[in-house]
């Protein structure tokens, strides 16, 4: 009976270990077309200690080409690695703008950027098919803002229309996903900060794909820009503890937007 329960008791501790130890792997591409074409691309792994992704194609701005950006699962706060340079910065997503917006409150009288009248609804659209393997739900959104940007006296209303589809499957967890499928980014406008939120917080799943189209109008004209982004050649995986870690060695140096404010007059 003892030797019995012994065995119980070494199976359940495997399934435990691997259970706790238990992630994904995957390819992720964000492809933007309209007025700028621009990719955004790497390989990611994640589990439940955290996400890694290993940018192939950056943005330029925040994530270089070779970069590796790490964050906690649902965390806010990412480190940007830069191999090359032997150094990373740290970014807070959700107050990467309005950190920004505040530092150069100097210049209000200059530039000034308001929001109003966001809305914004989540619709079912039932069964989305097979992607990746995966049967998924797809969800569409529609949100839309109206904006006026003043800049050196001059006052340009706008108005801002963006309509979303979501394809995810409840197969993988959705704190799995990367913060490039997820909006964590905040503006430190309320109103669209709101929209945001109330956008993040209807979606439920891992999303394997999205289309977001954006329009925005001013003064009878109309540019628009979309952006597709895709996971592929996802499968489980057991990822190292060590590869959610800046190596040792590496130098802490400013993130951009703080190198930025760094060289303004005060």
């Amino acid at each position: 009976m003892i030797s019995r329960m012994k065995w119980v008791a070494a199976i359940i501790a495997v399934v435990v270990v691997t259970e706790a130890r238990a992630g994904i792997t995957y390819r992720f591409e964000s492809v933007t077309q309209g007025l700028t074409s621009h990719t955004f691309s790497g390989t990611v792994k994640a589990d439940r200690g955290g996400v890694r992704i290993d940018v192939a194609s950056g943005d330029g701005m925040f994530f270089d080409d070779g970069s590796i950006i790490l964050s906690s699962t649902g965390g806010r706060v990412v480190t940007v690695i830069n191999p090359s340079k032997k150094t990373f910065y740290e970014l807070d997503l959700e107050n990467l703008l309005g950190h920004a917006a505040g530092a150069l409150s100097q210049f209000r009288e200059l530039v000034n950027v308001e929001a109003k009248n966001p809305r914004v609804a989540v619709r079912d659209a039932g069964a989305g098919g097979i992607v990746e393997g995966y049967a998924t739900h797809r969800s569409h959104v529609v949100s839309s803002f109206d904006l006026l940007m003043k800049m050196f006296g001059e006052k340009t209303p706008a108005r801002i229309d963006i309509n979303t589809d979501v394809w995810s499957t409840d197969r993988f967890p959705a704190e799995f996903a990367n913060v490039m499928q997820t909006s964590r980014l905040r503006t430190g406008i309320e109103a669209i900060d709101k929209l945001i939120e109330s956008q993040t917080t209807s979606l439920r799943g891992f999303p394997l794909k999205q289309v977001t189209t954006t329009r925005m109008t001013t003064r009878g004209s109309t540019t628009s820009s979309t952006t597709t982004s895709r996971v592929t050649s996802i499968r489980p995986a057991t990822v190292d503890a060590a590869e959610f870690v800046v190596p040792r060695g590496y130098r802490k140096v400013d993130n951009p937007v703080d190198s930025l404010l760094k060289g303004l007059p005060h």
